[in-house]
């Protein structure tokens, strides 16, 4: 019998918008030292010009503003941390972690935790909302539960008990099968010889099969299949 894949949360819910994510203070911190940044990376944008004019290079070849620094914090433009001042630095680390303890603080307020395999969902906390953590997404960290305008669902809230039903219909009929041939996937990698670097038996990555994240125990035709996929 082929065991179909576990539900995954990226099919049902995605991120929303950061909570918690007040910026305004940034505004009040001196950028100066960003112009200090766009100055000096004008001056080498000139320095480059005159090198490839010197060498005879294209002289219709123009660089990019791409290193013009930006003072908007959400712009890809702003400058790296890096760049950051050490007071800059730490005015965002405690920022970092005043907004931390805010999410810890609403997700303990959860009605209901349900963990489904590298997935921790937050149900109805109370600011009204949900939340979801995955190892898989931005280190771990706390996220809104949401959905893609497109979404088959009408809200979060039923995107949400849609994937902690579904799945925990798939582990009522498949879970414990699925676990026991997992075990044996990983007895079955071991038993295969050490290959070299392009090859992935042995590694969890992505299926070419069913495209699920799991331990990779056979190649066919250049494939990467896990244990689901090499029957």
């Amino acid at each position: 019998m082929k065991i179909p894949c576990a539900p995954r949360y990226h099919e049902y819910f995605t991120q929303g918008e950061r909570p918690y994510a007040d910026l305004s203070w940034v505004q009040n911190e001196d950028l100066s030292w960003i112009d200090d940044l766009s100055e000096a990376a004008v001056k080498l944008k000139a320095k480059n010009a005159i090198w490839r004019a010197e060498n005879f290079l294209d002289p219709s070849y123009v660089d990019s503003d791409e290193d013009i620094a930006s003072k908007d914090f959400d712009s890809i433009d702003f400058p790296l941390s890096h760049h950051w001042p050490l007071e800059f630095n730490a005015r965002y680390i405690q920022y970092k972690n005043s907004r931390n303890a805010k999410l810890k603080e609403i997700i303990d307020s959860a009605e209901n935790k349900v963990s489904v395999d590298d997935v921790t969902v937050y149900q109805n906390c109370s600011d009204g909302n949900s939340y979801f953590t995955t190892p898989y997404y931005n280190y771990g960290s706390v996220e809104l539960l949401d959905i893609d305008e497109d979404s088959e669902f009408d809200s979060a809230e039923t995107a949400m008990y849609a994937f902690c039903n579904d799945y925990a219909e798939w582990d009522s009929q498949y879970g414990e099968k699925s676990r026991a041939l997992m075990k044996i996937s990983e007895l079955e990698a071991l038993r295969q010889p050490v290959g070299d670097i392009y090859t992935e038996i042995g590694t969890e990555c992505e299926c070419d099969g069913c495209g699920g994240f799991a331990m990779i125990i056979s190649i066919v035709n250049d494939n990467a299949l896990c244990v689901f996929c090499s029957k």
